[in-house]
């Protein structure tokens, strides 16, 4: 009886601290809208409701009625904050031109990644229209050549330090791609456009790899690249041309500094209506989706799908984009 009184102890204890912990840093990233740090915290709120779920239902079997309570309490919690990224997004009501699909891929290579043949053959599989690749570096640089016959039309910025090297293949030829500045100085604040024309519609691609929401310094540079996504995405649709800013953005749906972003630039996020579906270190408990795909209104997101392991940290993403017809037909 001493033994099985001293597990029931453990067992309570562990959970009280536990319930009690994850409670906190759920009540935490409320506060993210106002800073940074406890913006942190929202990255994980799957996993929070996973566990408060299971909490509940050991707590239920435990008959430990505060524990219920608490456990309920921070269920409810992450599942409302987690609730407006739940709802599916709303299908367009007119017909989409038929044979009009676009597929976008974009993939964090990860810059010591060595698994070249793994990311030939992912590409020679699934043949998307247009790629966009981060943490490229001198090795993948070396590699990438290797796709001309698929990808006749390459672009790559690399540096020999750091994972800040950008590339875009495509199927078919672009008007123009270059570099474009999402801040003051520095690798960490460039992206990668292409212009292409798509269906006899002009489509404008961004690329990019935004820095890791970890410092005020880093905090502020997102904000500049923010606001340069915003002022780039309205030209380019005020100039007749659909968008798409797409790329390893450091930030989970349910971040503030992510929502902020939506608001700010008006673009579709394309992951709407998915929360289990993570994009790095996918097998781990800190699994997170973090690589992402935005598209203007006059795009139907026709599917998605993350991509399996080719060595990397991260999964390539997979889009298929349609024009909606009605969108087309206003301009």
């Amino acid at each position: 009886m001493k033994v099985r009184g001293l597990f029931r102890f453990v067992v309570r204890h562990w959970l009280e601290s536990g319930l009690s912990a994850g409670l906190a840093v759920t009540l935490l990233g409320f506060a993210g809208r106002w800073h940074w740090y406890p913006d942190l915290y929202n990255h994980l709120r799957p996993q929070y409701v996973v566990a408060f779920a299971l909490g509940l239902l050991f707590c239920l079997g435990l008959r430990r009625w505060k524990l219920v309570g608490l456990s309920a309490a921070g269920l409810a919690l992450n599942i409302a904050a987690l609730w407006p990224h739940a709802r599916p997004a709303a299908a367009p009501t007119t017909v989409v031109a038929k044979g009009s699909t676009l597929e976008i891929a974009t993939i964090n290579l990860l810059r010591r990644n060595q698994n070249h043949a793994a990311l030939e053959t992912l590409l020679r599989d699934r043949q998307p229209d247009v790629v966009v690749l981060q943490e490229v570096s001198p090795g993948w640089a070396e590699m990438l050549p290797r796709l001309k016959d698929l990808y006749p039309h390459q672009w790559l910025e690399y540096h020999r330090k750091g994972s800040w090297g950008l590339a875009i293949l495509s199927r078919g030829a672009w008007e123009k791609v270059g570099l474009h500045k999402l801040g003051e100085s520095g690798p960490k604040k460039l992206g990668m456009v292409a212009e292409f024309d798509f269906k006899g519609q002009p489509v404008s691609l961004l690329n990019v790899h935004a820095p890791h929401p970890t410092s005020a310094a880093e905090i502020a540079d997102r904000h500049v690249m923010h606001e340069e996504i915003r002022l780039w995405s309205v030209q380019r649709q005020q100039e007749g041309r659909a968008v798409i800013v797409a790329g390893d953005f450091n930030c989970t749906p349910w971040a503030w500094l992510y929502k902020d972003f939506l608001y700010q630039t008006h673009l579709v996020d394309t992951s709407q209506g998915r929360l289990f579906e993570a994009t790095r270190h996918v097998w781990l408990p800190d699994r997170i989706m973090i690589d992402h795909v935005f598209v203007s209104s006059d795009w139907k997101v026709s599917g998605r799908e993350v991509g399996p392991d080719f060595g990397s940290d991260h999964r390539p993403v997979f889009v298929s984009l349609d024009w909606d017809s009605s969108d087309l037909a206003a301009k």
